[in-house]
């Protein structure tokens, strides 16, 4: 394994055609929301408690697994980027992320909010 040089190719995300104002545009409005993509919110873990009916606790725990899933997933990040490409990498992780998402607003089970954040983590 080498190590990576400023000289060193970077993978390219965009055709050539699109200029580098509107690649960093598009950056910004893809990357900045899905910073805030998670199954349960602590910030509004009151409102899903009250909605629920549930312990605070399990808000907590969904919001763990999303944590652990992304600690579980980082030794296979580069690999995995490295045998498909940035770009579908980043498009079947939207993708699912989005599915993830749908899943988890429609929920009303802990386990399966739960696991939902823990495969987002993964995502």
């Amino acid at each position: 394994m080498t190590a990576e040089t400023a000289n060193t190719p970077r993978p390219k995300l965009f055709y050539d055609w699109v200029p580098k104002w509107l690649g960093g545009l598009m950056f910004f409005f893809i990357f900045i929301p899905t910073m805030f993509l998670s199954g349960a919110y602590s910030s509004n873990a009151a409102d899903i408690v009250g909605g629920l009916g549930i312990l605070s606790e399990h808000i907590m725990m969904a919001t763990f697994a999303a944590a652990i899933g992304l600690v579980i997933a980082g030794p296979y990040v580069l690999p995995v980027l490295q045998s498909f490409g940035a770009r579908r990498i980043y498009i079947m992780g939207f993708t699912i992320m989005l599915a993830l998402n749908i899943v988890c607003g429609y929920t009303e089970s802990v386990i399966v909010l739960s696991m939902c954040s823990f495969a987002m983590g993964v995502a």
